[in-house]
């Protein structure tokens, strides 16, 4: 009986498994088939960015003939930042259900008695760009359609370093001169 409720669990968890797959398939099609556009000078200049956050196209009005360079150029970042982060946003909005699902699963700690949930210890992730943060003159050059969703960036949590009491400190067993406990020489 405790053997033929064990299988059942293990097949529910592996079906449980494949449907999560299935769903990160679908996923990452739908992320692919993403892009976002933005435009800064009121619609004279137009920059489209894929899925990857690779610029694919940029248009120009044809009023922005005698505009200067160093207004023009500014405008172009301006915009490719814009789509860049509405892209994060889509992204992140095709995302959440798949996060919804993974915060019902069980952890590893869950299943398997006295092992440290290190997922729960991990920092969060932060939102890395290379891109300097656009100036004043460019915030105004592109309309603030929508919000920015920075949901890369840490939730203010402080990030915990990971403890693992039973782990000798390798250093610390060589200055003990005891000798290793490993048979193979090879690992020694």
């Amino acid at each position: 009986m405790r053997n033929r409720r064990a299988r059942d669990e293990l097949a529910e968890m592996l079906e449980a498994v494949r449907g999560r797959m299935a769903g990160i398939s679908d996923f990452e099609q739908q992320r692919l088939a993403l892009t976002a556009t933005a435009t800064a000078l009121d619609g004279a200049v137009s920059v489209t960015v894929d899925a990857n956050g690779r610029l694919v196209e940029t248009s120009f009005a044809d009023d922005v003939r005698g505009m200067a360079p160093d207004k023009l150029g500014p405008a172009v970042t301006a915009a490719a930042q814009a789509a860049a982060d509405d892209l994060v946003r889509q992204t992140e909005e095709l995302r959440a259900p798949l996060l919804r699902e993974r915060e019902k699963l069980p952890t590893m700690s869950d299943l398997i008695a006295g092992l440290p949930d290190i997922g729960a210890e991990l920092p969060g992730r932060s939102r890395v760009s290379a891109a300097a943060e656009p100036t004043d003159d460019q915030q105004a050059m592109v309309p603030p359609a929508r919000p920015v969703s920075e949901v890369f960036a840490d939730s203010g949590e402080e990030s915990v370093p990971v403890q693992m009491p039973d782990v000798e400190d390798p250093d610390e067993v060589r200055r003990a001169g005891s000798g290793s406990e490993v048979s193979d020489s090879g690992w020694g």
